[in-house]
């Protein structure tokens, strides 16, 4: 065989090599997206064993029932306050809120996949079809306690257990009564009740985002420890002016981190730039397409170009610019800093007819250990004596951060309020995300909201 045959053979091989991964890589992307496609509300297929099945109940991870069926008709609990709480948990049948559990596990819950011998055979006994029930990792009395924190505001939180990513509660408001839920439609609709804003809401995360700057800093501004910048209570970068709430003076960036001064991460931002701003950013998972089986988490976004002017930079860092997140991927980057540095895939479904759901528990690495234990470090910091010391409780030790976020262009809404807070207590592995809309007027009541819900959470033994 002459050279250039052999090169020829060489090349046709790693070309075949190259095409079955290609093939491999379509397989493997197709099996992630057949649930997707399966549960989807428009379904037709689905949406016609809505018509002859049973469908499956709906249980809390402590058997309280949340929707079951009678008569071949979908029924909630007879508590309204107990539906109105989980009604972006559940969902409803007619695919409304395609994120919750009729919609999400439709497939379980009307037993799609049956075998043709199942079928045959209950066919041939003249038996009624009924789908799987399945039990979710939420706990009801959490769900009541903070959508009843909640209630009178636009917003939404998310608890979870930091250690092993379950979703503990899940609430978002307004809420909307799946008993009613085709003769409220309008009401509904002109509101926005069906919109889950825990994994749907992408909302400026503000000073929440010191965060992500300081993580950045850490891994990219040598002696950043040290440095100090100044703070007059407003800075002017590229004719843009940046309010601090007050004129600290010269404090460093963990100071600044724990009063939640935007004029000292504003200098950082343009210290840092766009490439490193935005790199640690997608480490956090910003700019990535979620794809978990259990929850429709909406992508959370930064988008700043090194061609941007430096007030771009400075935007970007204090959570403003065009950044946008959720309030579960907030918790699940808390979560992260909590579970030093580990991120856990987020799981709602705990079971299906009683049998535990074998899920291995995933974690990806996404912050350093170094860095890590320096942003704890921060979030103890906001709590102990900084902007966030409404969140000190004498139950528990809880680290966090406060955001105030801009909602509006022109100043004419009140700013959204962040608080992201965990237990620093390997017993009590939770960690909580809030958010409320056009809620700050001077203070801060997603602060003490969050305080009060790990409180609450705590008392439960979580």
């Amino acid at each position: 065989m002459t050279k250039i045959q052999k090169n020829i053979v060489k090349s046709s091989v790693v070309l075949l090599l190259l095409f079955l991964l290609l093939i491999i890589a379509f397989l493997i992307n197709l099996l992630s997206l057949t649930d997707k496609l399966i549960n989807s509300p428009y379904n037709k297929r689905l949406n016609e064993l809505r018509q002859t099945t049973n469908i499956g109940s709906i249980y809390d991870k402590n058997n309280v029932l949340l929707a079951g069926s009678e008569d071949g008709q979908r029924v909630y609990h007879d508590n309204q306050n107990i539906r109105n709480s989980h009604s972006h948990i559940i969902g409803d049948v007619y695919g409304y809120c395609p994120t919750g559990a009729d919609i999400r596990f439709g497939s379980i819950l009307l037993d799609y996949k049956e075998s043709l011998f199942s079928r045959i055979n209950r066919q041939f006994k003249d038996i009624e079809k009924t789908g799987d029930d399945v039990a979710l990792t939420i706990d009801c009395r959490l769900n009541i306690f903070a959508y009843d924190m909640i209630k009178e505001y636009n917003g939404a939180v998310v608890i979870q257990d930091y250690t092993t990513g379950e979703i503990l509660s899940m609430v978002s408001s307004p809420a909307f009564d799946p008993n009613t839920v085709l003769e409220d439609l309008s009401i509904n609709m002109s509101k926005d009740a069906f919109v889950n804003r825990a994994i749907q809401g992408q909302y400026a995360p503000g000073s929440l985002f010191h965060i992500v700057t300081a993580g950045a800093a850490i891994e990219n501004i040598d002696d950043i420890a040290t440095e100090k910048y100044k703070c007059d209570g407003s800075i002017e970068i590229d004719d843009e002016t940046i309010y601090c709430e007050n004129a600290h003076g010269y404090i460093t960036m963990d100071e600044a981190f724990a009063h939640s001064c935007n004029t000292v991460f504003a200098q950082i931002g343009v210290e840092l730039g766009a490439k490193k701003l935005t790199s640690f950013a997608e480490q956090l998972k910003f700019n990535y397409n979620f794809n978990y089986s259990d929850v429709a988490l909406y992508p959370s976004s930064i988008s700043v170009s090194k061609k941007e002017e430096d007030a771009a930079f400075a935007y970007t860092a204090i959570g403003q610019h065009e950044t946008i997140v959720s309030p579960l991927h907030m918790s699940m980057i808390t979560g992260a800093i909590a579970n030093n540095g580990v991120m856990m895939t987020p799981n709602l479904l705990m079971s299906i007819d009683n049998s535990i759901v074998n899920k291995s528990k995933h974690g990806v690495r996404i912050i350093s250990n170094d860095t890590v234990k320096v942003l704890q470090e921060y979030m103890m910091q906001n709590v102990s004596y900084g902007s966030g010391s409404k969140a000190i409780s004498n139950l528990v030790k809880i680290y966090g951060k406060d955001g105030v976020a801009i909602s509006s262009t022109d100043g004419s809404l009140y700013p959204n309020t962040w608080f992201v807070g965990y237990i620093n207590d390997d017993d009590n592995a939770i960690v909580i995300c809030v958010v409320l809309e056009q809620s700050y007027d001077g203070s801060n009541p997603s602060v003490e909201i969050g305080k009060t819900i790990l409180e609450y959470a705590y008392s439960l033994e979580y």
